[in-house]
């Protein structure tokens, strides 16, 4: 891969980084001013993964055929047209519309730019798909700060969107102005792509790592705020301390899961987040326990997405835009349902629910990479459809 378009890259997921994880520590100042209940708070907090889901219907094939340079451009287009509905809105369902919009931008970032990344992968796909998902983390520790910042200034939460559309319109002139060539997305692309049961198992573990790790991003400043009030650490930054430790784990876990196996390393990233849960658990509304488990659940869910997102598309090599896509359907659906499902929770309950949602569903993604088997790299499945 050549040095403009890995940069470019690397720019696009500071910028999606940004975009998607802005929502949580902006949303109690935007209740302000626009009255919503936990659950529609919840709604707005998580509706670009809507646009997400759309994107991963139609976007994998889109993308293989088209070029995934014209792809993006267009994601890039359509993200700055939902930041810019933000800007504007004035209400609860002007915000949900603005989120969804912003979604199929950042679906199209998605699919385009994990895809882009897989059909020029060198042999550790493990690393440079974590390095490559760090700048995601790198955008969503800066969009928490901008927040902190703009309203700590008294220039409320508008300015912080300014600085949102700043990525995806970089990112759309530097890939007009370079040739991306095809890498190996042509190696089989005229070769037939079906859907193996094996894919929605990982799937199911997509959607369960996203629904987790969303849940902890929009969830974690309202928590924070209603647990900690007293606390010197300011609520909104608190989902920069959650992407803080989870870049930070993705510039390092690159290099152990190439070295001790792919499916090894997630299996054991899934039991850490387990035991972590059940800690946060049993002392919910403890600050310290709060503040710990944040950073923890930080380094530990740190190189499962990219992980898995390698080896998967490892194990596809010709189908990268029609795999990613398959797989940002459930992606989100994850980070769609929980954020909101945890809303309407707190609504029934109390904010402390948190933990409960993330020990549930991080046993059901340990129990996922349990029974994920996929094929190597140029090889059949068996029968079972699990193991090469």
């Amino acid at each position: 891969m050549n040095r403009n378009l890995r940069l470019t890259q690397y720019l696009a997921f500071v910028g999606l980084g940004f975009t998607q994880c802005i929502m949580g520590p902006l949303l109690p100042a935007i209740r302000v001013r626009v009255a919503m209940s936990d659950w529609q708070a919840g709604l707005v907090g998580s509706g670009q993964f809507i646009g997400v889901l759309a994107v991963g219907l139609l976007g994998g094939r889109l993308a293989d055929r088209f070029g995934k340079k014209a792809f993006v451009v267009t994601a890039s287009l359509v993200m700055i047209a939902g930041l810019a509905g933000y800007f504007v809105a004035a209400g609860f369902t002007s915000l949900f519309l603005s989120s969804v919009l912003a979604g199929l931008g950042g679906g199209g970032y998605e699919v385009g730019v994990n895809a882009l990344q897989a059909d020029h992968a060198a042999e550790d796909s493990g690393h440079a798909m974590n390095f490559l998902h760090a700048f995601y983390g790198v955008g969503a520790v800066g969009g928490p700060f901008a927040a902190t910042l703009s309203l700590g200034a008294g220039l409320g939460w508008r300015p912080v969107l300014f600085l949102a559309a700043l990525a995806p319109a970089a990112v759309a002139a530097l890939l007009l102005a370079q040739h991306v060539p095809p890498g190996r997305s042509a190696v089989t692309e005229a070769e037939p792509f079906t859907v193996r049961p094996v894919l929605w198992l990982a799937g199911l573990a997509f959607a369960l790592y996203v629904g987790v790790e969303m849940s902890v991003s929009v969830w974690i400043t309202t928590l924070w705020s209603r647990t900690a009030a007293g606390s010197p650490i300011p609520a909104p930054l608190m989902s920069a301390v959650f992407w803080g430790a989870l870049t930070a784990g993705r510039l390092v876990c690159g290099k152990v899961a190439d070295r001790i196996g792919h499916q090894r390393f997630l299996s054991l990233a899934a039991a850490a987040v387990v035991a972590i849960g059940l800690a946060w658990l049993l002392f919910p509304a403890a600050a310290a326990m709060t503040l710990a488990a944040t950073i923890l659940f930080g380094l530990a869910l740190a190189g499962i997405y990219p992980t898995l997102m390698a080896l998967v598309t490892d194990a596809f090599p010709g189908a990268s835009g029609r795999v990613v896509g398959f797989l940002s359907v459930f992606v989100a659906v994850g980070g769609f349902a929980f954020p909101a499902g945890v809303g309407r929770l707190s609504d029934a309950r109390s904010i402390t629910v948190l933990p409960a949602v993330v020990v549930l569903a991080s046993v059901l993604l340990l129990g996922t990479f349990r029974a994920v088997r996929l094929p190597r790299p140029g090889g059949e499945a068996t029968a079972e459809g699990f193991r090469a």
